[in-house]
């Protein structure tokens, strides 16, 4: 999956380390449908390169779940920060839930016009 979606963003123009990016938002997102969907469901993985954005889609088909409200501030804990994380790597991420069957999880990111590793959240 990383290897088609680093290609995939690649091909649309987006700079490596903008992709590195995309690519921990994603597998956070397919992490968390792994850990709370509750079902042995396959989940469905969409990418969409449209202009200046990449959006790639999840939906599973799980019980769903509802988002507590994010996490604006660090405070150490063990756990939960996969959520934050996904929206300071990508400029949107977006839930439509389905109760009791799944969820969808979209995330965008928009083209940065020049590089600069030092906008990357990992650098932050």
């Amino acid at each position: 999956m990383r290897r088609d979606l680093r290609q995939f963003a690649l091909g649309c123009g987006y700079y490596p380390y903008v992709v590195d990016d995309i690519i921990v938002a994603v597998g956070e997102a397919c992490s968390n449908i792994i850990e709370h969907s509750k079902t042995q469901e396959l989940f469905l993985l969409d990418c969409e390169c449209q202009g200046d954005c990449l959006t790639v889609s999840l939906e599973d088909y799980g019980i769903g779940f509802e988002q507590q409200s994010p996490v604006e501030d660090y405070v150490p804990q063990p756990r939960g920060y996969g959520i934050h994380m996904m929206r300071k790597l990508m400029d949107k991420v977006e839930y439509v839930h389905k109760p009791g069957n799944g969820t969808i999880v979209r995330l965008e990111k928009r083209k940065v016009r020049e590089p600069s590793p030092m906008k990357s959240f990992a650098t932050e």
